[in-house]
């Protein structure tokens, strides 16, 4: 099969991107930032900058708090790009899965091939484990199309959210 333009992308920036678990608190405001970086939906809420901070600054705590609880034992990375802050990983290593709990990268790293180089190497983690490698996607979020072109496959659909995933040694 011969590579797309995106892989390789993924592969021209797959040796600039490395990562390193994350400390708190002193990554707390990037990642603060970066969850900010994901929630375009607050530009649709009659809030001033001031609401829509704390209204964010709720809603990542709570998440954190979420993820803190449903998978302790989970690895919390930032993704760094030449050495920069770019984005998080956050994976749970199971015994019978790994698990995608969340990938973000901030809007200016996005589209470059960071996302599709991170995804190869899980992928290939969870094929030399021999297992299965999971996650769920909101079905509007662009990453979707990339995990059906991996060639994840959907085991569950909620209407919102997409549960997929990838068995190992499956063809990427």
């Amino acid at each position: 099969m011969r590579p797309n333009r995106m892989d390789q992308q993924a592969e021209a920036v797959a040796d600039r991107i490395t990562h390193r678990p994350v400390v708190l608190p002193g990554d707390e405001d990037f990642l603060r930032d970066l969850y900010f970086s994901t929630r375009e939906d607050l530009n649709l809420l009659p809030l001033d900058e001031v609401q829509k901070q704390a209204f964010v600054t709720m809603q990542y705590a709570a998440q954190k708090q979420a993820y803190d609880i449903q998978f302790p034992g989970a690895d919390h990375d930032l993704i760094l790009s030449d050495g920069i802050p770019a984005g998080r990983l956050l994976v749970d290593r199971g015994s019978n899965a790994i698990y995608l709990v969340d990938i973000s990268l901030l809007p200016s790293y996005r589209g470059m091939g960071i996302g599709t180089a991170i995804m190869n190497e899980l992928v290939e983690e969870a094929g030399s484990a021999g297992t299965v490698l999971r996650l769920h996607v909101l079905k509007t979020n662009a990453a979707a199309h990339l995990y059906f072109r991996m060639g994840f496959t959907v085991t569950a659909d909620d209407g919102l959210y997409l549960e997929m995933q990838k068995a190992p040694n499956s063809n990427i």
